[in-house]
């Protein structure tokens, strides 16, 4: 089981600042039972998400209309914005033309 299971736990170095929690839950089916197709989880959504990032790529409008309706329709109080992951810096790369 514990192999079937270890690719569920590879991260990207690049997303390494989430501080995300993976579960794996395998519950023995009892006999006679009959199988569910989920497993629940009670969590309070503004104790559990710290921030929200969106895709740096994602539509400004879109951004916009979903910050509005987390700010003032689910009262969500913490950082909003977009990620700076593929953001890339300016790099210079001489002609060769300049003299020293």
């Amino acid at each position: 089981m514990t192999r079937a299971t270890d690719a569920l736990f590879i991260k990207r170095d690049a997303f390494d600042y989430e501080d995300e929690v993976r579960a794996i839950v395998y519950a023995e089916p009892k006999t006679g039972a009959p199988l569910s197709s989920s497993f629940r989880v009670r969590i309070d959504p503004h104790d559990f998400v710290e921030s929200i990032l969106f895709d740096p790529r994602a539509d400004a409008t879109y951004v916009k209309m979903c910050t509005h309706y987390l700010k003032e329709v689910l009262n969500f109080e913490g950082p909003i914005g977009r990620s700076v992951l593929y953001r890339a810096n300016m790099i210079h790369i001489p002609d060769g033309s300049s003299t020293q």
